[in-house]
């Protein structure tokens, strides 16, 4: 009897470690999707909005089956306690009184119920990356550069090859013909070049030599299609980003970059400029590089459209004329201000001003602090200034689109900038949450 007893015993626990086995296997596919798919998120922009919102929703969704029978409590708290979580609920609710009160109701509303939809994407979003452990963090970088880079060979094909047939499969046949049709690309790339920089940086100072023979290759290719796809936007954001990104590298990580490299950088700004009058004419980059004069010119006229949002400003000074309300207005030369700034405060008033900078100021020392102790953190607070850099020229900051791309290089930064180890705003949950710190290889 009591031989039989320990034969069922032991038959229990092998069953039990066999479904512990294949709950582990589960949960590591459904890690790896959930990376993949966020790493591949971003890049995927390019392709168009459906394809990145289902390479997000299939990571999230991944992420959070992933999470099945484990203890969401300390997330669940963090989320509740956070600073910015209570910010962002204000702000929704001022956008909805702008909406409410607004020259245009019924749009305004609508275009609030988008952005409340982002705001819970972004919170399932904070759930998968909190959870995910550094290992697949690191699939999630590997993922985002891959991309990114393969994104940058599609668009320097387009930029080149001058076929309609790809341009229509990437931009739709109504933009297929347009000299404009990749200039949206350069913000974007812009945004997720700084985890391409910490990566290689880390990576490379580690002596790692997948990413030391691919270097010389990734890295000037992607900069200089900032460049070549033509955004004034982008143009103008990479300053900012290259410059803290650079500076910060080499006074608090130590980092050498020699005069080959300032030499290369040069070279690699150069050649996307003549690589964007190769593939547009002469004409088209002198016209680029006009300022307040030419419809293509730098100014590209942004200083009417400014103009226009000024004059109204004071039209409905507290909560503003209504999120994204600015082409009902009967003066209006084009659909948004082209300025996050004059937009937020045109559209939502002083009080919806006042929160959002208050939350984009929260985010700007988070970062700060994180780019202190984590190159990786470094990386979140240059893509952060790239982001908000080219907003005051880009699109509509109502823009699914472009509010998707905040979102997600956002959050992204937010865990990739936290998983050096515990810090102020936000303990880590375990050991295995963390992605390796910068070690500069000695000798």
């Amino acid at each position: 009897m009591l031989h039989g007893d320990n034969a069922s015993k032991k038959l229990h626990t092998c069953k039990q470690n066999k479904e512990n086995i294949m709950l582990r296997e589960e949960r590591t596919i459904l890690w790896r999707t959930s990376s993949v798919c966020l790493g591949l998120a971003m890049p995927a922009i390019m392709l168009g909005n459906s394809i990145m919102y289902a390479l997000f929703g299939v990571g999230v969704i991944s992420g959070l089956l992933a999470t099945k029978d484990v203890s969401l409590r300390d997330t669940v708290q963090f989320i509740l306690k956070s600073k910015l979580i209570l910010l962002v609920l204000a702000l929704l609710a001022s956008f909805s009184i702008s909406a409410y009160l607004g020259i245009n109701q019924s749009y305004s509303l609508h275009k609030v119920s988008q952005v409340v939809g982002i705001a819970v994407g972004s919170l399932a979003l904070v759930f998968t990356l909190r959870e995910m452990k550094g290992k697949y963090l690191n699939y999630l970088l590997l993922s985002l550069i891959i991309g990114t880079f393969g994104m940058t060979v599609l668009a320097l094909m387009d930029a080149f090859l001058e076929s309609y047939r790809l341009s229509s499969a990437l931009h739709g046949a109504d933009k297929a013909l347009s000299v404009h049709r990749l200039n949206f690309y350069s913000s974007a790339l812009v945004v997720m070049l700084p985890f391409i920089w910490a990566y290689y940086v880390r990576s490379i100072g580690e002596g790692a030599p997948i990413p030391k023979m691919t270097a010389p290759i990734v890295l000037p290719l992607t900069l200089a299609t900032v460049f070549i796809a033509g955004g004034r936007a982008g143009w103008v954001a990479v300053v900012p980003s290259l410059i803290i990104f650079l500076v910060m590298a080499m006074t608090i990580y130590k980092v050498n970059f020699h005069a080959r490299h300032w030499f290369n950088l040069f070279l690699t700004i150069v050649a996307g400029l003549g690589g964007y009058a190769l593939s547009r004419g002469p004409s088209a980059l002198m016209e680029r590089m006009e300022l307040l004069q030419g419809e293509r010119g730098l100014g590209g006229g942004r200083w009417d459209i400014w103009n226009t949002a000024i004059n109204h400003i004071f039209d409905k000074p507290m909560f503003g004329i209504g999120p994204n309300a600015f082409r009902w207005l009967p003066e209006k030369i084009d659909l948004h201000p082209h300025n996050f700034m004059l937009q937020i405060l045109l559209e939502t008033g002083v009080v919806g001003t006042v929160l959002f900078m208050a939350m984009l100021l929260f985010l700007l020392i988070t970062f700060i602090h994180y780019a202190k102790g984590n190159i990786m953190g470094l990386a979140a607070l240059s893509s952060f200034v790239a982001f908000w850099t080219a907003a005051l020229f880009n699109k509509s900051i109502f823009d699914m689109e472009w509010l998707s791309l905040f979102i997600l290089s956002t959050t992204i930064g937010w865990r990739v900038g936290w998983s050096a180890g515990p810090v102020s705003f936000g303990q880590v949950l375990s050991q295995s949450s963390f992605i390796k710190p910068f070690k500069k290889k000695q000798g």
